[in-house]
């Protein structure tokens, strides 16, 4: 009980997950259909009936918009009337995301949703609210800053590790001189006083997808709060009136400089394909935007169609839609594929690919449109074509800028090294290129569960945190890691470039779990000194046993200097990330950069998952990463359940452009 309380903000919310609990597009219907317009009626019912105990609903500014965009007259005019009355209010970001998977201009994008809500309704929003994804990153505030967002608050998912951060502190971007205040709650929201004042705020919320409360819960939720804080007032609030609160009171909050990153982001990487194609709609984008072929209206409904994927949900709920605890096994998984429990449930990861689809129809009819179709045909997994080149007559090649040397057992780079500069890049102890497939265990899984599950052995939370991040009923007894063998090396070379070719396979034992039949490696050396590196494979099975693909890039030097990730335009160390944060495994949209004796650039087109030090999946140890272990790019996992997918069986594609020059 709290007597010096005199107001509490009481923030009604629910937890939008767009999939999970059914379909994406039946999640969206009951959204549009039932939970907007039940809301709008309890709001409606409360002020009539109980003005003392107000319901105000707060959601994010894309289900607001989106209502405005589909609904009927009579609706539309509702739903302005409610926002006019005060009865729904939206936050500053659209929904939960996967914030590292964006790059600056999409979630530019996903501001501009409350910033042209605002324009309408005459409103002013400076707080921001993402929940159940535990964390994000730092490169986000200049952003937020930029678009006038002064408050964050993220709500963790009640299962996973919190970062070491207070529960309201200053998060600093020291390299643009902005910041935010944040507020962090262990689950989606709780209580909590406004430090430097006598208000406190109620963030009250229901289920995943489960709409607005009952009357009888709000009064229940008011009887409770009455009985916490006695002598208070209680107001139907919103985030931005807390963020007013604080920014009056300005109370002295402890700063942290530090990245925090997203300790989910591994789910990501599940689904090759679209991210590949997702990242190829981004660059096209860019171009559109530098010459000018695209119009601002154009530009908005694409990107609009294209925040869906790095919204939080990429498919239906494991425990619910697919409680199959024993079928892992490959060769059972091509069998269990034909049951209709399995093809539901994987029909939720085809919808989710479907905002591809999405993005390319608000294009319809234009010559747009077409450049976007043959820019995803064009980079599509082809076997290579052998014509023109001829069988290496030896392992290493020399070039105007470089002198390189393939590894004749995995098909790595052993050798590289730029000749202006006599800097040697990979070695033979330190290889870039090196592609591992690696298996896991149950006990991955139990020592993951143990580090990263907070309250695990509670009942309620382990009953749906086990499925979720772990893979009940597995039987593997031991870790696997196996690298490609070099069935040939060709060689081609053109005017100003020079081609090298490595087709490599795996061995029967990891075919038989997932590992393709062929994986190709084929390097690209250019005149001005750059070396793209196409990996691409083929015959890869479905396979549910958990599976990960790595390339490695580990520069002699590795060690020595500074590594960089770019994120959302910014550039994050590894070195500095919280403890508690994302320390073993970073998304990123750019490049990573080693500033050693030379500066390395490694670009990369289609993989988003980066691993500083090590390849790092269901390790939780907290550490900061050796960096002379170099880094090492995810290019697929299934690792994870809940609602990602969970096998994978495309031919796939993987592009990388490292640069080397002087260190600066």
């Amino acid at each position: 009980m709290r007597t010096d309380i005199d107001l509490v903000h009481v923030i009604f919310k629910t937890h939008l997950d767009v999939g999970f609990t059914d379909y994406a597009r039946s999640v969206i219907d009951r959204y549009m259909n039932t939970f907007i317009p039940n809301a709008i009626t309890l709001a409606e019912t409360m002020r009539e009936r109980h003005p003392e105990e107000p319901f105000r609903w707060t959601v994010g500014s894309w289900l607001i918009y989106e209502y405005l965009e589909r609904a009927t007259s009579d609706q539309r005019t509702r739903m302005e009337n409610a926002v006019r009355d005060d009865l729904v209010a939206w936050h500053a970001v659209p929904f939960t995301t996967h914030t590292e998977l964006m790059d600056e201009r999409l979630f530019r994008r996903g501001l501009r949703l409350s910033q042209m809500l605002d324009a309408r309704f005459g409103k002013r929003t400076i707080a921001a609210k993402m929940t159940d994804v535990p964390g994000h990153t730092r490169a986000m505030i200049p952003l937020l800053a930029e678009a006038g967002v002064r408050l964050f608050h993220v709500g963790v998912n009640p299962a996973a590790t919190v970062p070491a951060v207070p529960p309201v502190f200053t998060w600093r971007d020291e390299a643009t001189s902005t910041d935010v205040l944040m507020m962090y709650q262990q689950v989606y929201g709780d209580v909590m006083v406004l430090p430097g004042t006598t208000e406190a705020v109620a963030i009250v919320f229901t289920g995943d997808n489960h709409g607005p409360p009952s009357p009888d819960s709000v009064r229940m939720t008011y009887a409770k709060l009455r009985h916490q804080f006695p002598n208070a007032t209680f107001v139907g609030s919103t985030l931005d009136a807390v963020a007013e609160c604080l920014l009056r009171a300005n109370p002295d909050l402890p700063v942290i400089t530090d990245e925090i990153g997203d300790t989910w982001i591994h789910g990501v990487g599940t689904d090759p394909t679209k991210i590949s194609q997702y990242k190829a709609l981004l660059r096209l984008r860019d171009r559109w935007i530098t010459e000018g072929a695209a119009s601002d209206a154009q530009v908005g409904a694409f990107e609009r169609a294209l925040l869906m994927i790095p919204e939080h949900t990429w498919g239906m709920d494991l425990k619910t839609f697919l409680p199959d605890y024993e079928n892992y096994a490959t060769a059972v998984l091509a069998e269990k594929r034909a049951d209709p429990m399995f093809q539901h449930f994987e029909a939720s990861w085809t919808e989710q690919r479907s905002y591809i689809t999405d993005a390319l129809k608000t294009l319809d009819g234009t010559a747009l449109q077409a450049a976007a179709e043959a820019e995803l045909e064009a980079i599509k997994p082809r076997r290579p074509d052998l014509f023109g080149y001829r069988a290496a007559p030896s392992s290493t090649f020399e070039t105007d800028q470089w002198s390189v040397g393939v590894d004749e057992k995995t098909g790595a780079l052993n050798t590289l090294i730029l000749k202006p500069a006599q800097h040697t890049l990979a070695d033979s102890t330190h290889p870039i290129g090196l592609v591992t497939y690696e298996t896991f265990s149950s006990a991955d899984y139990d020592r993951y569960w143990h580090q990263y599950i907070r309250d695990r052995e509670h009942g309620s939370v382990r009953v749906w945190a086990h499925p979720d991040n772990t893979k009940p009923g597995l039987r593997v007894d031991a870790h696997g890691s196996w690298h490609p063998r070099v069935e040939g090396i060709w060689t081609r070379e053109d005017s100003d470039t020079t081609h090298i070719l490595v087709e490599t396979s795996f061995a029967d034992d990891c075919r038989q779990i997932g590992a393709p039949s062929v994986l190709t490696l084929e390097y690209v050396v250019d005149a001005d000194g750059g070396i793209t590196l196409d990996v691409q494979w083929f015959g890869k099975p479905a396979c549910r046993l958990p599976e990960a693909f790595w390339l490695t890039v580990l520069p002699v030097d590795s060690g020595e200097g500074a590594w960089t990730i770019h994120k959302l335009g910014g550039e994050i160390d590894p070195m500095q990330v919280i403890s508690g944060g994302a320390r073993t495994l970073h998304g990123f949209n750019g490049a990573v950069t080693h500033h050693g004796d030379a500066t390395t650039r490694i670009s990369s087109l289609d993989a988003v998952l980066v691993a500083p030090g090590r390849p790092s999946l269901l390790d939780f140890h907290n550490r900061l990463p050796d960096m002379s272990g170099g880094v090492h790019f995810n290019l697929y996992n299934n690792v994870w359940g809940t609602n990602f997918p969970m096998w994978f069986e495309d031919d796939a594609r993987f592009r990388f452009v490292l640069r080397a020059g002087p260190s600066r």
